[in-house]
């Protein structure tokens, strides 16, 4: 009598809870120096760069990006692709971006894939053949759109996010970081609900129980602190504000928790590279603001 070996499957350290359902696939292709707006959104992006090379801004950093990579967006983290010729040997830049939402793993935020110690732009290595096919079978089924193919694109962006898991995994020892992203998560979140007050260092730590020493050791090896992150929340409030609102720039000022107008507009012209009301013109916002300058 024959006898079979049953190979059962080990659950994961890192794994998904639910989802994902896929919003856009897209694929860019650049020949001419070209940069995108900058821009975040409520859901997770996975690019896969397939040709050429470039950068990107993440947050607050800069990363060179080249074929063969993978990068990973988080929800409300402001980011844009550039191309440049005179910094690319590459005469092109070629990626797939993959826009998923309604998931959620074991460690981490609903719709957020990277923890925060983690580098956005990672190699792919010996898996970047398997990353391009998925892509490039999800773009083709949304392009063609055939019969069940939103079934299909639902699959095929459930394989790209464990894809995602399994580089990340191997790439680094998630099980290590997991307490500190929770409490990296933890700041983030109070930081979410408080950044339009007065708040510091010292009122966050006391807040949860920490000490300072350990609220800024848990952002060593992150790319953003919490007063960068507070920045980033204020500034991408009051962007809305400005192009979706007639107020004032002093009122906005004072609405995103700054005390004064010069401050604010100090650490806006620094961060969106062009003062507040030159963004709301620049923007097409026909609004008769006061100029500050």
């Amino acid at each position: 009598m024959p006898c079979y070996k049953v190979k059962t499957f080990a659950r994961n350290f890192y794994s998904l809870k639910q989802g994902p359902s896929v919003t856009d696939v897209t694929k860019i292709n650049i020949c001419i120096d070209w940069q995108a707006d900058i821009h975040s959104h409520t859901w997770a992006e996975i690019k896969f760069v397939t040709e050429g090379s470039g950068r990107i801004l993440i947050g607050s950093g800069i990363h060179p990006i080249n074929k063969g990579d993978l990068i990973i967006v988080n929800p409300g983290i402001p980011h844009y692709e550039e191309f440049r010729r005179n910094y690319s040997a590459d005469s092109s830049l070629c990626f797939f971006s993959c826009c998923v939402e309604d998931f959620e793993t074991s460690m981490l935020p609903p719709n957020h894939l990277l923890p925060v110690h983690c580098p956005p732009v990672l190699k792919t290595g010996e898996m970047a053949e398997k990353f391009l096919s998925a892509f490039t079978e999800i773009f083709e089924e949304r392009e063609a759109g055939r019969e069940w193919y939103a079934d299909i694109c639902k699959n095929l962006s459930y394989e790209i996010v464990m894809l995602t898991l399994r580089l990340l995994h191997e790439k680094y020892d998630l099980s290590l970081q997991w307490q500190n992203d929770r409490n990296v998560d933890l700041v983030r979140q109070f930081i979410d609900q408080h950044f339009t007050e007065k708040i510091n260092s010292k009122m966050i730590a006391e807040k949860l129980a920490m000490s300072r020493q350990t609220l800024y050791r848990l952002f060593q090896k992150g790319t953003s602190s919490p007063a960068r992150y507070t920045i980033q929340k204020r500034i991408e409030f009051a962007k809305r504000l400005i192009l979706e609102t007639d107020d004032s720039l002093q009122s906005i000022a004072y609405k995103t928790g700054y005390s004064d107008y010069s401050s604010f507009f100090t650490v806006f012209k620094k961060n969106v590279g062009i003062a507040p009301n030159e963004f709301r013109q620049f923007h097409g916002m026909n609004v008769a603001v006061p100029d500050y300058h």
